[in-house]
């Protein structure tokens, strides 16, 4: 059978080859159900990625780069802390303390405001000492051990400039207030307690003079070497020192 039909229209039966409307649901030949063979639009493929196009900003990014912010802030903001903090004492303070020349005289001028400091800070200690008032004996501790602490710098500085006879009295001079330090903060742990100085805190009271007399023996050793040296220990141990040879 000759074609005439427009062939977008028509298809051959799969059985017997019978030209069949494209619409028609069985061939008019042989009755054959005929297959749907009608061509479909293939589905879209996928647009290629326009590389000059930023990429979508979706929520989880949004997340994610927040939290990388706030933790680069929580970074930055504790490490100027630390800056800040170390340079207000919080570790090794820097000495201001001037070198010297090494003589003993030169480093007992400097010690002296030192020397007449700790005087101040040891009688309201002791005063607080002679009363049966914990609270005030433990205020008094603790700012005397906090004085030690600012001052200590300055006097190990002073002791590591001296040169002769005078180093080993200064280097003495350090351990002495280092003990303080110690004595000091047992009696403020004995005293924030409920001690006093007329109760459990006596022995640490006690020890304080001890090593006022120690700080004493060491200042006249100091006295003796400035006089080796040539210079008068009157020009350079104040009264304020209460020194007691």
């Amino acid at each position: 059978m000759t074609m005439t039909a427009d062939v977008t229209t028509v298809r051959s039966c799969p059985a017997c080859g019978e030209v069949v409307e494209v619409e028609a649901n069985f061939c008019p030949a042989c009755g054959t159900r005929q297959v749907d063979a009608t061509l479909r639009n293939p589905p879209p493929e996928p647009a290629a990625a326009d590389p000059t196009r930023p990429p979508s900003v979706t929520p989880a990014w949004v997340f994610v780069a927040g939290l990388t912010v706030m933790f680069l802030f929580v970074a930055v903001v504790l490490l100027a802390f630390r800056l800040v903090a170390a340079g207000e004492g919080d570790g090794p303070a820097t000495s201001t303390a001037p070198t010297g020349d090494g003589s003993a005289a030169d480093a007992v001028d400097r010690y002296a405001p030192i020397a007449a400091g700790w005087e101040t800070k040891h009688e309201h200690v002791a005063g607080q000492g002679d009363d049966d008032d914990s609270a005030g004996l433990a205020t008094a501790a603790h700012d005397a051990y906090a004085w030690i602490d600012v001052n200590g710098e300055d006097l190990t500085a002073i002791a590591a400039g001296v040169t002769g006879e005078g180093a080993e009295p200064f280097r003495q001079l350090v351990g002495v207030y280092s003990r303080r330090y110690t004595v000091l903060s047992d009696i403020e742990a004995v005293a924030t307690a409920g001690g006093t100085g007329l109760g459990s805190a006596a022995d640490e009271l006690a020890e304080l003079d001890a090593l006022d007399g120690q700080a004493d023996s060491l200042t006249c050793e100091l006295m003796s070497v400035m006089r080796a040296e040539g210079d008068d220990p009157a020009d350079h141990v104040t009264p304020e020192m209460n020194v007691t040879c």
